[in-house]
């Protein structure tokens, strides 16, 4: 009996130690859940509202093609972001869909050019099981007339408990998608 016991909590024991988490969204930069991120090329765009004279091209609403790169000019992660005009952004990122690819967000506008964002997703294990959570907030400014949006994120990586793993900050690019 005491054999099995010391058998199972070893075998627990190492399951601990090597469990890991996947987040949604974003991805471990440190340790054994290091991924290397790949930017897509993307078929051409169609023109954006500058391109064809909006009245409304400062704003940020609308559907972009968005790179997050860390400090090092790494690609952090890619994603399709879309800000409703109701202040929630919704995003579809670039990264395996079993650990889960979509997100969401809110946002305030805070000039006539600037929101502050703050998004907020689920993390799982390997297994799909919930692990925590994660947070990417920054500001994420439109410029060249509406076609192009900057910024800065920082992201966080929690577990169950609410403890950060992990923060990795860097750079945000975006490229406004319009209706043809």
């Amino acid at each position: 009996m005491k054999t099995s016991l010391l058998i199972a909590t070893t075998a627990m024991a190492l399951a601990a130690a090597t469990y890991s988490a996947q987040a949604a969204c974003v991805h471990r930069t440190t340790g054994n859940n290091a991924v290397v991120a790949k930017s897509m090329k993307l078929p051409p765009l169609a023109a954006t509202p500058a391109d064809r004279g909006s009245r409304n091209s400062d704003s940020i609403v609308g559907l972009w093609h968005v790179e997050h790169r860390l400090p090092d000019g790494s690609l952090y992660f890619e994603s399709f972001e879309h800000y409703h005009s109701d202040g929630t952004e919704f995003e579809f990122a670039n990264i395996n869909p079993i650990l889960g690819d979509v997100c969401m967000g809110v946002f305030t506008q805070t000039d006539s050019k600037t929101v502050s964002l703050y998004h907020i997703g689920w993390i799982f294990d390997d297994s799909g099981n919930p692990f925590g959570t994660f947070t990417i907030e920054g500001p994420r400014k439109v410029t060249n007339h509406g076609a192009k949006l900057k910024g800065t994120f920082d992201a966080k990586i929690y577990d169950a408990d609410g403890n950060l793993l992990e923060e990795d900050t860097g750079t945000t690019t975006g490229e406004r998608i319009a209706a043809p």
